[in-house]
């Protein structure tokens, strides 16, 4: 396939993931971590990240130790989402965590970049991060799920120091028919495609006024055009 970066993901917190002792269990079995990223950084010449938590849970927080041995076995960046496993996605993140880590790669590894995760929901928790942590970069998640939009509207208000966000509600429109084409053409099955984009309809009109009818209408949209006389109401 070609890729551009191999991610190692270290951080999942969902249990399907976890029981196999994969995602964020790595946290307590670093030196799988270890030499995952070793055997990769060997056989190819794809840079190879890793996505981690602060630990376990707050008696194991352990992420220090745990980013040295990623970047000792050859590690190009790694990504820390500022929470443990046990915590999930509550409470707010605890980014002074990040701020620690960043100082410790900067000073001891120099140049490789430290991505920040956890409670980045708009552009400005993004410049808050950056301001606050020292970090390279920042990984959108959640905040990315019904506004794809969020990585050109951090990008602009960084460049420019104007928020455009939130996105009007005739782009948000373009971006759901947008996602369901893609996701018709991504399945074999498109009454599946049909229903799995039901939920990602309702994270983009979290918020919006007169969306609840609207939203009402789309859990039963069986087709492309139940979607189009449903979103037609909020224009």
């Amino acid at each position: 396939f070609n890729p551009t970066i191999i991610d190692i993901n270290c951080g999942c917190p969902v249990p399907k993931v976890v029981k196999t002792g994969a995602g964020s269990a790595l946290m307590r079995t670093p030196e799988i971590m270890a030499s995952l990223v070793n055997f990769i950084n060997k056989n190819t010449e794809i840079p190879v990240s890793v996505k981690f938590r602060t630990g376990w849970d707050v008696d194991n927080e352990n992420y220090i130790d745990f980013a040295k041995l990623a970047l000792d076995n050859g590690a190009s960046s790694i990504c820390m989402h500022a929470r443990t496993k046990t915590q999930g996605y509550m409470p707010t993140a605890h980014w002074d965590r990040l701020e620690n880590l960043t100082n410790m790669v900067h000073t001891q590894y120099k140049d490789i970049p430290v991505f920040g995760s956890g409670d980045l929901f708009e552009p400005n928790d993004g410049l808050r991060m950056l301001k606050e942590t020292n970090v390279d970069g920042l990984m959108f998640a959640r905040g990315a799920i019904g506004n794809p939009c969020i990585f050109d509207q951090t990008k602009h208000l960084l460049l420019t120091g104007e928020d455009i966000y939130p996105s009007p509600i005739n782009q948000k429109i373009e971006l759901i028919l947008e996602q369901l084409d893609l996701m018709c053409l991504n399945r074999s099955n498109e009454e599946l495609a049909f229903t799995e984009m039901r939920k990602h309809c309702c994270a983009y009109l979290k918020g919006v006024h007169g969306a609840s009818h609207v939203k009402q209408l789309l859990m039963k949209a069986k087709n492309r055009n139940d979607y189009i006389e449903a979103l037609s109401l909020l224009t």
